[in-house]
C-alpha cells in the first residue's frame, strides 16, 4: 500500500484553529477598545479634575511669628512687619511691587492694610477706641464681612483696609488696590500653619 503525503497546505482542522484564534483575538481587541472608550459620566470627570488639581503645589502667605498661613496664588510679592502696641499685635502689610512703585508708598509701609490679632479674651479696639467687647461678641454684634476676619484657635484676625492712597500715580493706586484685595482674601482664609 502506498502512503499519500499531504505536505502542500493546511488541513481542515488547522485552518479552523487559525480562524477561531483570529476571531477570538478580534473579539478581545474589540472588547478592550469598547470599554476604554465608553462615555464617562460628568461627575466622574469632575472628580478626576478635582483630584488632579489637588496635586498641584499650593503657595502660602505665612506669618511665622503668629504661626498662621493662608493660600495665595497671586503674582504680588506680599510683605509684612509685626508691630506691637499697647499689648496688641499687628501685621503691617504691603507688597514689594507697591513699595517699588513710588517712594511715598514705601515710607509708611502699611498701604496694604493691617491685620490685628486678638486673643479671645482681648477687648476689640475700633475707630472710637475700646469697644468693650471680646472678639466673638464684637464680630457677632456688628455686621463684619467674613472677608475681613477669621478665627483660628484662640485668636481672631481682623483686617483693616488702608485709609489713604500712597501716591497719586495710577500705577501705584492700581497696585495698592491689588495688594489690598490680596490681603482681604488672605485674612478670610487664615489657618494654622503646620508645625515641623
Amino acid at each position: 500500500m502506498k502512503k499519500i503525503d499531504n505536505e502542500s497546505g493546511f488541513s481542515v482542522v488547522e485552518l479552523l484553529l487559525v480562524i477561531i484564534i483570529v476571531i477570538l483575538l478580534g473579539f478581545i481587541g474589540w472588547y478592550i477598545y469598547h470599554t476604554d472608550h465608553k462615555a464617562t459620566p460628568s461627575n466622574t470627570t469632575t472628580s478626576k479634575t478635582a483630584s488632579s488639581s489637588s496635586k498641584k503645589s499650593v503657595s502660602y502667605f505665612t506669618i511665622t511669628q503668629w504661626g498662621v498661613r493662608a493660600p495665595y496664588s497671586g503674582s504680588l510679592t506680599l510683605e509684612y512687619t509685626i508691630s506691637t502696641s499697647g499689648g496688641q499685635s499687628y501685621a503691617i502689610l504691603s507688597s514689594s511691587q507697591l513699595d517699588a512703585s513710588d517712594p511715598a508708598c514705601q515710607s509708611a509701609g502699611n498701604y496694604g492694610g493691617i491685620i490685628t490679632r486678638y486673643a479671645s479674651t482681648d477687648i476689640v479696639q475700633d475707630e472710637g477706641g475700646s469697644s468693650g467687647l471680646t472678639p466673638s461678641q464684637y464680630f457677632s454684634q456688628y455686621d463684619i464681612s467674613s472677608a475681613e476676619y477669621s478665627h483660628v484657635g484662640n485668636y481672631y484676625y481682623l483686617y483693616t483696609h488702608p485709609q489713604a492712597a500712597c501716591s497719586s500715580s495710577q500705577t501705584s493706586q492700581n497696585l495698592q488696590t491689588e495688594t489690598d484685595s490680596a490681603f482681604e482674601i488672605i485674612t478670610s482664609s487664615i489657618q494654622a500653619a503646620p508645625t515641623n
